[in-house]
């Protein structure tokens, strides 16, 4: 959110001025140089450019005439205009690397009412292996371990 506002060095009576920062609005009474600072917030900066920034990082918003901060104020990082990298579901897909024998073979098991401790103990096969053919095929599905 950005206010850009351009007001002239004097100003007459009855001119209304907007404060950059709060929005708050005023007239002015007596004929002369612009009033230091806002009269609702006390902003010194009730003229300029007024940015609100949000941390991407920790969600938390700011405001600030700087136009490029460096850091979240509240968590202190560098990076609070880049946005967490989630990890995507085709990255988090189980992918098998045994034969479709071996697949076959712990698919008949494991339906059969076998764990899958007992099913790599009677086949050889390694448990972690194991544990993956029985998640491809059903990924949200607990597995009996």
């Amino acid at each position: 959110m950005q206010y850009t506002q351009t007001v002239p060095s004097s100003v007459a009576p009855g001119s209304i001025l907007t404060c950059s920062r709060c929005a708050h609005k005023w007239a002015i009474r007596k004929k002369g140089d612009l009033p230091k600072n806002c009269p609702k917030c006390r902003s010194t900066l009730w003229m300029k450019n007024y940015h609100v920034y949000t941390c991407m990082k920790c969600e938390h918003s700011w405001g600030t005439a700087n136009e490029s901060p460096q850091r979240c104020p509240k968590c202190h990082t560098s990076k609070w205009n880049t946005p967490n990298v989630s990890r995507s579901a085709k990255e988090n897909r189980i992918v098998c690397r045994l034969s479709p024998e071996a697949k076959a073979q712990i698919y008949e098991r494991y339906d059969a009412g076998e764990t899958i401790i007992t099913i790599s103990v009677a086949t050889g096969i390694a448990f972690g292996d194991v544990m993956d053919a029985v998640l491809e095929r059903n990924p949200s599905a607990t597995a009996r371990i």
